[in-house]
């Protein structure tokens, strides 16, 4: 972030002094103060009280300590600062504090209308334990995580609000446990962007090469499996496996993914072990992947009478939901006990959730089975918000330290309907913002359209890459 500049940060709420490298004025346009004041919030009865320097008991209020606003109550917070602008910026970047063990998932809104109903543009992004800064794109066009609605010229208004999935309350914080909110800053100084290529489900797609000819990265026309492709522009693929299917019918065996990882060095991860899809499911919503294994499919099998057991179809695997979190665990874990055994350790580490399906309790599961990456899917209404990044190293602070960034869950390329523009545009919002991006599929099949798109995005990422603008990575 160039140069950082010491401050002491003093936490109120009986936290002890720390120090912390803070952006100094100079590493970004500071657009709004924290120690600025007056602010004034609204609690969740609608009341207004003005900020204090100490905790009131009000539910909902908002605490402003040095140069942080602490947030200590479930629902949501509205407050008022001088208006500041973010027009022309690229991306925002904020400290905030969480002094959970686990991540808290925050929205966050900007008004220019006073008000929340029109012109206001929202973010979600989960907060890791401790101070970090974040860092997210400001650009309009492209599937990202700020809803772009306000008028950045003249934000007056904020809301602040901590979920612990989409939709339910924050277990309410008290006492030290509340959440702290630092300094604005705009366009602060990015790192160099990253990016990851994908294939999910373990396919034959992935080290099959297909009849017709494709024109790769070396620009020979040949036959080409996904991850041939991937190499003939000089990169590495992530493959990420569904493990009960490996081996049957329509999946790559054992051997086969050993092979085209010593042919390839294709890097892998888990796309669950018997990859739940609603369809798995009668009624269940759409895209619900891994939350059928929890409370949404124990009621939807409970309130249906029969069998508290289904039968996945993608898979054949038998799968029995519990009322928590419990079966989700137990299948990411049979998942990578087999990736594992089978002799792929790196795979263990990462996943892909099956149809973008989250919620708190797919969160709880993650955590506890200590997974370093966890990535999302494109949809925009799928956008993981509860304890990981869309997209983003777990666990794994970027450089500078204390920086982390959040992008769109990802952009799928086997999918005709996304268009030029919006592939191109999360590239370049990856990059403007120095973040962790991904793409997506499931193979390369003789559709002309997906192939199109797939070396549109791999030409754009590769001349990026010339420029020294991104680089291409797996992840370890």
């Amino acid at each position: 972030m160039g140069a950082l500049n010491p401050i002491e940060i003093a936490a109120a709420g009986g936290y002890a002094a720390q120090r912390y490298n803070v952006p100094a004025d100079g590493t970004g346009r500071k657009v709004l103060d924290m120690a600025s004041s007056p602010y004034t919030a609204s609690n969740a009865n609608n009341t207004t009280n003005t900020i204090a320097t100490s905790y009131s008991g009000t539910p909902a209020i908002i605490v402003k300590s040095a140069s942080m606003l602490t947030l200590r109550s479930n629902g949501l917070v509205d407050f008022s600062p001088p208006q500041f602008s973010l027009a022309g910026a690229k991306s925002v970047g904020f400290w905030a504090w969480n002094p959970r063990a686990t991540s808290i998932p925050l929205s966050l809104f900007f008004s220019s209308s006073g008000g929340f109903s029109t012109g206001f543009s929202s973010l979600v992004l989960a907060i890791y334990p401790g101070l970090n800064f974040y860092l997210t794109p400001l650009l309009a066009g492209t599937n990202l995580p700020f809803s772009v609605g306000a008028d950045f010229s003249a934000i007056n208004r904020i809301r602040v609000r901590a979920d612990d999935a989409k939709g339910t309350s924050l277990t309410p914080m008290s006492g030290t446990d509340a959440l702290m909110i630092g300094d604005f800053y705009a366009d602060p100084p990015a790192q160099k962007a990253k990016f990851s290529i994908a294939i999910d489900d373990g396919l034959p797609d992935l080290a099959n090469p297909y009849g017709n000819a494709i024109i790769g990265g070396d620009g020979v026309a040949r036959p080409h499996c996904f991850a041939s492709y991937v190499a003939s522009y000089g990169w590495r693929c992530m493959a990420y496996i569904i493990a009960n299917g490996a081996g049957k019918p329509g999946f790559l065996d054992r051997g086969q993914l050993a092979a085209v990882q010593d042919l390839y060095d294709v890097r892998f991860g888990v796309h669950t072990y018997s990859h739940p899809e609603a369809r798995d499911i009668a009624n269940a919503p759409s895209n619900a992947g891994l939350r059928l294994l929890g409370p949404i499919g124990y009621n939807l099998l409970q309130a249906a009478g029969g069998s508290m057991s289904v039968t996945t179809t993608l898979t054949g695997t038998t799968i029995t939901p519990s009322n928590d979190a419990t079966a989700i665990a137990a299948d990411l874990d049979k998942a990578q006990d087999l990736m594992n055994r089978w002799g792929f350790p790196e795979a263990a580490k990462h996943v892909a959730l099956p149809q973008g399906g989250f919620d708190a309790f797919v969160n709880q599961a993650l955590q506890t089975q200590g997974f370093k990456s966890v990535r999302g899917v494109q949809s925009a209404a799928l956008k993981i918000n509860g304890g990981v990044y869309s997209a983003q190293i777990q666990g794994t602070q970027l450089e500078p330290p204390m920086q982390t960034m959040t992008l769109p869950s990802s952009i799928q390329l086997d999918n005709g309907s996304v268009p030029d523009a919006t592939i191109i545009g999360y590239i370049d919002a990856v990059i403007a913002s120095g973040g962790f991006g991904t793409s997506y599929q499931h193979g390369l099949p003789n559709s002309p359209v997906t192939q199109q798109k797939t070396k549109l995005a791999f030409d754009y990422l590769k001349l990026k890459e010339q420029q020294g603008l991104i680089d291409i990575v797996t992840l370890y």
